[in-house]
């Protein structure tokens, strides 16, 4: 198996150079293609709502899961918001629609998939075509909007600083709040870590020379980077440590919260306990304890479902709004030989945004690349420097994106062609300082 060759993205996030596409394929020819892609070596899937397959996904993968042939944090899946959903409100009904049909907990990249936006006429007509089969234009497209509904909390302990997305945020004043910052021992990167946070002999021993808990230490490590911070629990004794660094135990916890000067509350609407909150805060503001305006409460519609976000389709122009706000972590666009995109890729590579190029054979089922002869496939210099090195074809258009630094995703369906666009990955280090 050739070893997975890796570009990391602007949040420290790993992705896989080298992916598998999926667009236009039935599900049984897409499920055999992804298990040979798996076997041969792949660890990145690249599919999108509209392309109606995210289903046949999540059901390979599942088998994969359960069979224990591969682990979920082994695998780097990206899909995209779909032109449908290209409104704030939309996003998180999309998402929650893609997480179900690959029935996974989280996303590894979220893709707005096209700078413009459609009608919502139905959740299964992804064209937004009318009965006379017309397109319906939305003309009202927010990309800012949509933006700032795909941001997520970013998770931050001691084991994932995320430093510089921090000093980003930072430097737009930018609030940035850490759940999960004594670690996440139940996600499946936190259950192989070893030591667990709160028994990390340093951390222990920092707390024993500062008659300390461990908890008290690993918080304030972030409280010192001027950092929010919201330890979940619904001990006593925990919060009022905490705080010195399932309804009636959660209103019992923001009680003695409360009790021991907590102001800010975090919850979600996948929570399921707003309600048992809004309770206990107005019992406290109707006895007069405290003010509405000295609580601080953070809720938001689903949280940690996404690794990194990214955009699809996007000119610099439009690139250029979204970075108002914290910046996307891949560009996808169309790129290859004969359309290399070179001032966009450097300008994104400038800006720490990695560029992922769908169509890197060329794209012959386009009108544009209908109309160009001799196709990229069987150009004769693309011929004459695979013969030279004992390549095909597709091995060397991938090649000329791949030491550009971008992450290619060849579609194919064809085991021999999946297993040969892979194999790339392993001449990369032993042809380092060599170009095709």
């Amino acid at each position: 198996m050739s070893p997975v060759q890796y570009i990391t993205l602007s949040n420290g996030q790993k992705m896989p150079q080298i992916g598998l596409g999926t667009v236009e394929a039935n599900d049984d020819d897409l499920r055999r293609a992804i298990g040979v892609a798996l076997d041969t070596g792949y660890r990145a899937i690249d599919t999108a709502y509209v392309y109606l397959n995210e289903k046949a996904i999540g059901d390979e993968l599942q088998e994969r899961f359960s069979k224990n042939k591969i682990k979920r944090d082994e695998i780097f899946v990206t899909t995209k918001l779909p032109l449908i959903g290209n409104r704030p409100e939309d996003v998180p009904r999309f998402l929650s629609k893609s997480l179900q049909n690959l029935k996974l907990d989280f996303i590894d990249l979220y893709l707005i998939h096209h700078p413009f936006g459609l009608k919502c006429l139905s959740e299964d007509n992804t064209l937004a075509q009318d009965e006379n089969g017309v397109i319906q234009y939305d003309n009202n497209t927010d990309l800012e909007n949509i933006w700032k509904a795909m941001e997520k909390e970013i998770e931050i302990h001691c084991y994932f600083p995320q430093r510089k997305l921090v000093d980003f945020c930072k430097e737009r004043n930018i609030a940035v709040t850490a759940y999960s910052p004594l670690g996440a021992p139940w996600t499946e990167e936190g259950k192989s870590v070893e030591p667990k946070l709160l028994e990390n002999p340093l951390v222990l021993e920092m707390a024993k020379k500062h008659g300390k808990t461990a908890p008290q230490i690993l918080l304030r490590f972030l409280i010192q980077r001027n950092l929010i911070v919201i330890p979940k629990s619904v001990t006593p004794e925990r919060i009022k440590s905490n705080f010195d660094a399932f309804k009636d135990e959660l209103r019992n916890a923001i009680r003695v919260a409360f009790e021991s000067g907590y102001r800010a509350i975090d919850t979600a609407f996948m929570y399921s306990n707003e309600e048992f909150i809004g309770e206990e805060i107005q019992d406290w503001l109707s006895k007069g304890k405290l003010k509405r305006e000295d609580i601080f409460i953070t809720t938001k519609v689903k949280n940690g479902r996404v690794r990194s976000i990214g955009l699809s389709n996007f000119n610099k122009s439009q690139i250029d709004r979204i970075l108002k706000e914290i910046p996307p972590a891949v560009l996808q666009i169309e790129a290859h030989c004969y359309f290399p995109q070179k001032p966009l890729v450097e300008y994104c590579q400038k800006k720490g945004i990695a560029v992922t190029a769908y169509s890197p054979l060329g794209a012959p089922w386009t009108k544009e690349g209908q109309e160009v002869s001799p196709k990229l496939l069987e150009n004769p210099t693309v011929l004459e420097i695979a013969k030279k090195y004992n390549k095909n074809a597709g091995q060397v258009l991938l090649r000329f994106l791949v030491q550009r630094n971008i992450i290619v995703i060849p579609k194919s369906i064809t085991p021999e062609r999946i297993r040969s666009n892979f194999q790339i990955s392993s001449t990369m280090k032993k042809q380092k300082n060599e170009s095709y």
